[in-house]
């Protein structure tokens, strides 16, 4: 129950925020998260598989997938989990995360990875569809994603 009322009270200031802020912020969890996976990943001594992207792949990578992810993994999920499985925010952050995780399926350390990427991803969603139209959350959160997938690809390059 406390757990629920932190989330809550988390969403509740950060969908108040100004949007620069909301994506920066929203953009920063995305690295933060999963680095607190990194001692479960080396507890159980999961590799982390690096793939590597030519040309035809940036396209993909930073515009396709973005909106594609975020439609398939964050937007219908939730609204379908909303409309007819549960009302219920932590639910809807879980499945649709999970539902994230698994579209990124190369072995079980990328779907741990990728699935809380997906808590970000899904948790910004809800919070800022909480005082916006589903249409501009929806952009809002493509653009959060295509941004980290920049900075991924730009890192590895």
């Amino acid at each position: 129950m406390r757990i629920k009322r932190i989330v809550y009270i988390i969403i509740g200031w950060w969908s108040k925020t100004n949007y620069v802020f909301f994506i920066g912020f929203s953009l920063l969890l995305t690295y933060i998260i999963p680095l607190l996976l990194a001692p479960i990943l080396l507890l159980f001594n999961l590799q982390h598989y690096t793939q590597y992207y030519n040309n035809k792949d940036f396209i993909t990578y930073l515009i396709i997938a973005p909106f594609f992810e975020t439609m398939i993994s964050q937007v219908l999920p939730i609204y379908l989990i909303d409309k007819y499985i549960s009302k219920s925010r932590i639910i809807q952050i879980l499945l649709s995360s999970f539902l994230f995780g698994i579209m990124h399926f190369q072995n079980i350390s990328v779907v741990l990875l990728a699935t809380s990427g997906g808590v970000v991803f899904s948790t910004s969603y809800l919070a800022y569809k909480r005082y916006h139209t589903w249409e501009y959350a929806y952009m809002t959160i493509a653009l959060v994603h295509l941004i980290r997938n920049a900075i991924t690809l730009f890192i590895k390059y």
